[in-house]
């Protein structure tokens, strides 16, 4: 993307994220994205520190409503947190699952608490219940027979 294009498109993001927090009808933000901000992927690099992640982050971190940031490119699951927001990586539906660095390797703390290795093909619901966000992750067990659901997060939202 040009400068201008990159321009355009950081204002549109804070204009559509400043509409939503004033409009008394919505009530949680999820944001979503290609390139995970954080990613203990030994395949692909988080984008954190990248310019344009970076003003993209700072306009999630601003915007009391934003909540959940959703991201894929990384074939695994993770869940981090940081300023007291979530981020999930859940990439990879159908590609090659990449191997994750763990305990001192890890760039980051992953709170999902789960084999260090490949993280099977997976999917999240999101329910809204009352100032709660409610995600659920649901993993293909390993001999891809069946669908459980491993993980649930509460995000309250007050």
């Amino acid at each position: 993307m040009t400068k201008i294009e990159k321009t355009k498109e950081n204002n549109w993001f804070r204009n559509a994220l400043q509409g939503y927090e004033s409009d008394s009808q919505v009530y949680y933000i999820i944001v979503g994205c290609h390139h995970p901000p954080f990613a203990n992927s030994k395949v692909v690099s988080p984008a954190v520190g990248d310019t344009m992640m970076d003003k993209f982050l700072n306009t999630f971190y601003n915007t009391s409503k934003c909540r959940l940031f959703l991201s894929g490119h990384a074939h695994t699951y993770e869940h981090f947190k940081s300023r007291n927001k979530d981020f999930l990586v859940i990439g990879g539906g159908s590609g090659t699952l990449h191997d994750l660095y763990s305990g001192k390797e890890a760039r980051y703390k992953d709170l999902f608490n789960y084999s260090p290795g490949k993280r099977m093909f997976r999917y999240i619901t999101v329910k809204v219940y009352k100032n709660n966000l409610w995600v659920d992750l649901h993993m293909c067990s390993e001999d891809l027979k069946r669908i459980k659901t491993l993980y649930q997060i509460n995000i309250n939202c007050d």
